[in-house]
């Protein structure tokens, strides 16, 4: 019978001609929980970078009043980053989730090879089967053939030539 090598205990060695084949690993994709976490954190980030008294700062000089034009260049600052902030949370979790399609795909690949390689390993052992059985079968019929052929079937080496 044909094992693979999830069905040996630890420690058991396989015997003679094994080929061993090993079964594909479940993928390691992100979870929903880990998607939206990343997301919120981008979108918050993005949402303090968005304020204008922070993006204004650097527009700043220590001992001088801030302007109108100081506010209104923080304001477009602000949503500059802000606007920034929002398409790379966007960005992140389209990669995410091209990620996990492309580990998908693979795993769906890798157990595709692996019902292939095994369906291919089993179908080798029934003919081996197969071949052994027919093997037995031709033995069988040689040596009767010898024993009862009044020619004597097997030359000298019949075992009843002698007596015939």
């Amino acid at each position: 019978m044909l094992k693979t090598p999830d069905q040996y205990k630890p420690g058991q060695k396989a015997a003679g001609n094994t080929v061993a084949i090993s079964k594909p690993q479940n993928p390691n994709q992100l979870s929903g929980q880990q998607q939206n976490a990343e997301y919120n954190y981008n979108q918050a980030m993005a949402f303090a970078q968005g304020d204008p008294r922070y993006a204004s700062k650097e527009f700043q000089r220590g001992g001088l009043s801030s302007s109108k034009g100081t506010s209104s260049a923080g304001a477009s600052q602000a949503a500059n980053n802000y606007a920034r902030g929002m398409a790379a949370a966007e960005a992140g979790r389209m990669a995410d989730s091209f990620s996990n399609a492309n580990l998908s795909l693979d795993d769906a690949s890798q157990r595709s090879q692996f019902g292939y390689a095994l369906s291919g390993l089993q179908e080798d052992a029934a003919q081996r089967e197969y071949m052994n059985q027919l093997r037995s079968q031709q033995n069988a019929m040689n040596f009767m053939g010898g024993m009862v052929s009044p020619f004597g079937g097997g030359g000298s080496n019949s075992l009843l030539s002698g007596l015939l």
